[in-house]
């Protein structure tokens, strides 16, 4: 994708994508198609995966800690 008024790349590929086809099937069919639905639910798919993903993480840094006495960032650091 080129940004539109002088030509630059601005994004070359997608990673990652995210559908909430579950949540857009609940909705009645005339309002399924509007783009600002189907944003606003993969936002907030989006944003569910990602708080999911950040509470795993802390979970694993606090197990960490209580394990060996340090963050995992300062275990990392001492073993360079």
């Amino acid at each position: 994708m080129f940004e539109t008024q002088q030509g630059t790349l601005i994004w070359q590929s997608m990673d990652e994508s995210a559908y909430a086809w579950k949540a857009l099937k609940t909705l009645p069919e005339g309002v399924r198609d509007k783009k600002d639905i189907q944003l606003e639910l993969n936002l907030a798919e989006i944003m569910e995966t990602l708080a999911d993903g950040l509470i795993e993480q802390q979970s694993t840094e606090v197990q960490h800690v209580e394990t060996y006495g340090v963050p995992m960032t300062t275990a990392a650091s001492k073993k360079q």
